[in-house]
């Protein structure tokens, strides 16, 4: 077989391999979003605590910052008070 033939042969495996791939990236994508919302409609939201439960890492993480106290001032020695 001529070298370029071969070449060019090479060539559209790889790339049909790189469809294949992207394709499977993109169903492996869509299965895990489908699992995670199969996931979250299916806990139960009756009970208060279960929506703290979901709720609570997201105020920690994300206002944790500013809900911090902030540092306790110096303490003025006693002959100034």
């Amino acid at each position: 077989m001529h070298p370029y033939i071969q070449h060019q042969l090479t060539q559209l495996r790889v790339a049909d391999m790189h469809r294949q791939a992207e394709d499977h990236r993109i169903a492996r994508d869509a299965r895990r979003a489908r699992r995670g919302d199969r996931q979250l409609s299916a806990l139960p939201f009756r009970r208060p605590g279960t929506v703290l439960r979901h709720l609570l890492p997201t105020v920690l993480t994300g206002y944790g910052q500013r809900l911090r106290p902030a540092p306790a001032a110096p303490q003025l020695p006693w002959w100034t008070r």
